[in-house]
């Protein structure tokens, strides 16, 4: 599996931050972006503070936002952004999403809450080019994984198998070989990480799962 820790901060200089203590143990970061339409609070979500900020890393930017079709174009413009996620539950018009995405040249994932069914996604598997499936509500760092959703990874990965299945919420190390037993390539972790006194040990630990 490959890990990509995740950022959920209100300002930039809190962003900035934790992007300067991850570069060395990682080359993928996301970003949550939310501004209390979808998700009930509000992170940092400016796209134009990255055009001015240097970074080797590759970004992939969770909007957890209504409507993302709105801005995604500017998020996607952005050198260091390869990819985006948004949510199914969130627009009206995934097609218009993916059609951004392809004229940007960039990657997009369709995310999940925990109460979706997968099959709702049948028609846009080989339009996509990930699938998250989120184990907690969306919104702030630090929630319990829902072990539910290992049936849910089981069943996506029996039904599909080659799409990419990226687990987001609640991952720490003993949830991070159940979603490997279970299907997933990909984990995001936040609270786990950057909360952890010895956190290049921490993450040496996840990527050796």
């Amino acid at each position: 599996m490959k890990l990509i820790p995740a950022i959920n901060e209100q300002t930039f200089e809190e962003i900035k931050n934790k992007l300067e203590i991850i570069t060395p143990f990682t080359d993928w970061v996301q970003i949550d972006v939310s501004n209390d339409t979808f998700s009930p609070h509000v992170t940092w979500g400016n796209p134009q503070d990255l055009l001015s900020y240097q970074t080797s890393l590759n970004i992939e930017v969770h909007l957890m936002i209504d409507n993302p079709e709105n801005v995604l174009e500017q998020w996607l413009k952005i050198p260091s952004v390869k990819r985006a996620i948004i949510h199914y539950e969130s627009t009206e018009d995934i097609d218009k999403n993916i059609e951004i995405a392809q004229q940007c040249g960039k990657e997009l994932g369709l995310a999940l809450n925990p109460e979706t069914g997968w099959e709702l996604l049948t028609k846009y598997f080989d339009r996509v080019n990930f699938v998250q499936l989120l184990a907690v509500n969306p919104g702030l760092s630090g929630q319990d994984f829902n072990l539910r959703i290992l049936e849910k990874i089981r069943t996506l990965r029996d039904y599909k198998k080659n799409v990419i299945i990226e687990i987001d919420g609640g991952v720490n190390l003993n949830v991070a070989k159940l979603v490997k037993e279970a299907g997933a390539d990909i984990i995001n972790s936040s609270s786990f990480i950057f909360k952890n006194p010895d956190m290049a040990r921490t993450i040496k630990a996840l990527k050796e799962i």
